[in-house]
């Protein structure tokens, strides 16, 4: 396993969690910056943010979602909400959660705050072969970047703002230039 992508160690500076706060200069902006949602945030809870998601692909004219999280793939499933991948790694907010419990899946191994070539990979091999869930042993969090990048042009990718509802990214050719960059900046070995 070779970690292709890191976050830079928090600041002193930096806000703790939420979207509220002053930074000085030294702050990771690119840490700030993950802070706030990617798409459009539904700030419900529970199956109210998953009717809202649904709502939302179908006025974008979207049929394709991908999930990363537990929580919101469990909302999903209890809903009926189909979706074509699902990124999971048994907790929610760091703590283990048993909600979900698919029987075929992909493994990768993926460090929290980092993007891994395996996983890299694992997602890539799940798209080609239409596997429903990639299981990640560490954290998953990160893997909704290049799963932006990776999808087909009109899909969703939603996930799970901690504290504040769930987030739809629209897969156009600006989010996923977006989401490229992003992983541009955090690239391990890149030139600064």
């Amino acid at each position: 396993m070779k970690i292709l992508y890191r976050l830079p160690p928090p600041s002193p500076n930096e806000p703790a969690g939420g979207l509220v706060g002053r930074c000085g200069e030294e702050c990771t902006d690119v840490r700030i910056l993950l802070k706030y949602p990617f798409g459009i945030l539904i700030p419900h809870e529970g199956k109210t943010a998953i009717r809202v998601l649904s709502m939302i692909m179908g006025v974008l004219g979207s049929s394709n979602l991908y999930i990363v999280g537990d929580y919101v793939t469990s909302l999903a499933i209890t809903s009926g909400l189909e979706f074509k991948l699902s990124i999971i790694d048994g907790r929610v907010m760091r703590r283990d959660y048993s909600g979900v419990k698919p029987e075929r899946f992909l493994k990768a191994v993926n460090p929290p705050g980092t993007i891994t070539d395996e996983a890299i990979k694992a997602i890539s091999e799940a798209l080609k072969r239409g596997v429903r869930f990639l299981v990640v042993d560490g954290e998953e969090d990160m893997l909704a970047l290049p799963l932006i990048t990776m999808v087909d042009e009109g899909s969703v990718v939603a996930y799970g703002h901690p504290r504040l509802g769930v987030v739809a990214v629209f897969c156009d050719k600006s989010k996923k230039e977006a989401a490229k960059k992003v992983l541009e900046r955090i690239r391990v070995g890149r030139d600064d």
